[in-house]
């Protein structure tokens, strides 16, 4: 077991141990840039934890810094993070802060400090990657808690409804097409060419949808 390993493990079995009233689980862009997967991802962590800590509150924070709030990416748009998040019954709270380099790692702080568990630790700073499944794979290894992601009922009856719609009693196929820029076959990244020749031959069959 590696060393960024051993230090998740050992915070991960501390939680339990401690009398935890609020989790603060902190995106901070200026070390990952934001994404639907990774922020997907992450808060199916901090739902975990939720469980783990008997159903304390939980915020979630995004943390900007100066180069990291560019208004030219879309995903800095924060409606776009509010509408997702309202949507999940863990996150009780979405709070926005800017900073400067300097304050960045006094805002982990202490995280054996009062009632709050702050997401990731301190001590994982330099080895915690937004994203990575890693977490929820200790998470579930060390306390039998496993990853979901749970809706509120407006939404999966809003989707039941849309569903319903577009059908037309026909069974529906979802196709996700990972593409990270710059993106390459060892990233598991979608061969367009190969998709699309597929579909091609499924027009007379099928009826497509694209969003």
């Amino acid at each position: 077991m590696d060393t960024s390993t051993h230090s998740l493990d050992s915070f991960i079995r501390g939680i339990s141990q401690r009398n935890v009233s609020k989790i603060e689980g902190v995106w901070d862009r200026s070390s990952q840039p934001l994404s639907l997967g990774g922020l997907l991802t992450f808060m199916a962590e901090l739902d975990v934890l939720q469980r783990i800590s008997g159903g304390a509150r939980c915020v979630l924070v995004m943390r900007h810094g100066r180069a990291a709030a560019s208004p030219a990416n879309p995903l800095s748009v924060p409606n776009w993070v509010e509408a997702l998040v309202a949507a999940c019954p863990s996150i009780d709270e979405l709070q926005w802060e800017h900073c400067e380099q300097k304050e960045r790692t006094q805002y982990r702080g202490d995280i054996t400090a009062g009632r709050t568990l702050q997401w990731p630790a301190m001590d994982m700073r330099d080895s915690y990657v937004y994203g990575s499944l890693r977490p929820l794979q200790r998470l579930h290894v060390i306390h039998a808690e496993s990853p979901r992601l749970p809706l509120r009922p407006r939404v999966i009856s809003a989707a039941s409804a849309i569903l319903e719609r577009v059908r037309s009693g026909l069974p529906i196929i979802a196709v996700h097409l990972k593409n990270t820029a710059p993106g390459t076959r060892a990233e598991s990244n979608a061969d367009f060419a190969a998709w699309g020749s597929m579909f091609d031959s499924l027009r007379s069959r099928a009826t497509f949808n694209a969003q």
